[in-house]
This record gives structure tokens, sequence and C-alpha cells, in this order.
């Protein structure tokens, strides 16, 4: 029996634009690039619950709209393993300035464990 409280953004049975469309509801005037941001957001929580995630956002322009790739570097349990995973890319310090860095928090975990 799993007693963690459900996070209402990170729903496994739930589609990841359904969770967008929910998640855009608490905005009152969301800019059209927030959306972009949520679902990267979204799609970080999925994908990566209990890690540190190295990344980096690039903003492009298409039809007249910006739209965001978000790259990610890495992705590990502990800051260590995280900075392990990057030496062994060889992501140098240009692209280390660009990083961002950000602990996902585990739904199922309830309150986060962090090291």
């Amino acid at each position: 029996m799993n007693n963690a409280t459900p996070n209402p953004l990170t729903n496994g049975e739930e589609s990841l634009e359904d969770e967008v469309d929910r998640a855009m509801t608490l905005f009152r005037k969301p800019v059209p690039e927030t959306r972009e941001c949520v679902r990267e957001d979204l799609r970080l929580a999925r994908e990566y619950p209990g890690k540190l995630v190295a990344y980096i956002d690039t903003w492009r322009r298409r039809g007249g709209k910006r739209r965001l790739t978000r790259t990610v570097l890495a992705a590990a349990p502990n800051p260590w393993e995280l900075d392990e995973q990057l030496d062994r890319q060889r992501i140098g310090p240009t692209k280390r300035k660009k990083m961002v860095v950000d602990y996902i928090d585990d739904p199922a975990q309830g309150l986060p464990n962090r090291w």
C-alpha cells in the first residue's frame, strides 16, 4: 500500500498535455512562453523523479513564436554522481555556465529526501 500523497502535477495516467493544460489554470495571465516552460518542467518531473538534473534551455523563434528546447546533459541521485557524469561527457566551462541544475522531487517519496 502506497501512503505517499500524490503530486497533482505528476499523474502517470494523465497525458503530458493534459497535465500542462491543468497546470496552466493556476496562472492568471500567462505569457505564451509560460506553457513551454511548464511543459518542460512537467516532463522533467515525469522522467527524473528524485534526481538532480543538469540541463540547458535554448529559446528559438519558429513561425513567429518562441519555442523552448531543453537539453538534459545528465541526471543523478546526488551531486558527486552528477559531476562525474558531466566530467565523463567532457562538458566544458562554457556549457557549464549556461547549465541549470534542479532537484526534481519524487512525488512517490512524499517530502524531499536530499542526500
